[in-house]
């Protein structure tokens, strides 16, 4: 269905003699669940952009080639990106898939009943929804993942809802710790904190390491 020209700006405009090729990244048909999950952001190999969406397209950054710019002169160019903001998401949206922490295996045991409460809670019209739909990322934070002695999960929000349903997510977040303490592994019982981003420093945040739940061994 068409692909998308992934390489830098800067060289896709350098001679051929210098960088005579660049790389793209299929489009592909989607469900519109697969679009919601894209949009959500929680699919790091299936991105979103607004201009194809409308045909049920997705980004599949598993798919993939490296192509000769002779090549690339012949096709058909539709403009991709309409807006700065846009090229920032999908600069962000490359990055995140090439720079995806490797978590340990045995990680993913402590993960999947947090992952499946979270999944599970997403559509409800209830307190626990509306703490899973703002949710913009969970970061986690282990000083030596050789030796765990502590790990603490940060669910990153834009904004702090009223003290009446900040109780109830508070109340979730426990939820989220007796789940991953009831798993069976090496790992210490974790720690969840509900933040907004400006609750974190820069160095704090860069000690931590974003959790998708596209690598755990029983999603979709």
């Amino acid at each position: 269905h068409g692909v998308i020209l992934i390489s830098q700006s800067c060289d896709i405009i350098r001679d051929v003699e210098h960088r005579p090729f660049v790389h793209v990244a299929a489009l592909v048909l989607a469900t519109d669940e697969e679009i919601a999950r894209a949009i959500r952001r929680e699919t790091p190999s299936r991105v979103h952009l607004e201009c194809i969406v409308d045909q049920h397209l997705l980004i599949d950054l598993d798919v993939t080639a490296t192509i000769h710019k002779s090549v690339v002169a012949t096709w058909l160019r539709t403009p991709g990106c309409q807006s700065d903001d846009e090229r920032r998401r999908i600069a962000a949206a490359l990055a995140r898939f090439r720079q995806r922490f490797a978590f340990p295996d045995d990680f993913n045991a402590l993960v999947q009943p947090i992952r499946k409460w979270i999944e599970s809670k997403r559509s409800k019209q209830s307190a626990q929804g509306n703490f899973v739909r703002a949710m913009n990322e969970v970061r986690v934070r282990c000083a030596d993942w050789e030796n765990p002695a502590e790990i603490t999960f940060y669910v990153m929000v834009n904004a702090m809802p009223e003290a009446a349903e900040m109780a109830d997510w508070l109340a979730a977040a426990k939820t989220l710790e007796q789940k991953a303490a009831a798993a069976k592994g090496r790992y210490p019982s974790p720690e969840f904190q509900i933040v907004r981003y400006d609750d974190l420093s820069a160095g704090e945040y860069l000690m931590t390491d974003r959790l998708d739940w596209e690598g755990l061994s029983d999603a979709s």
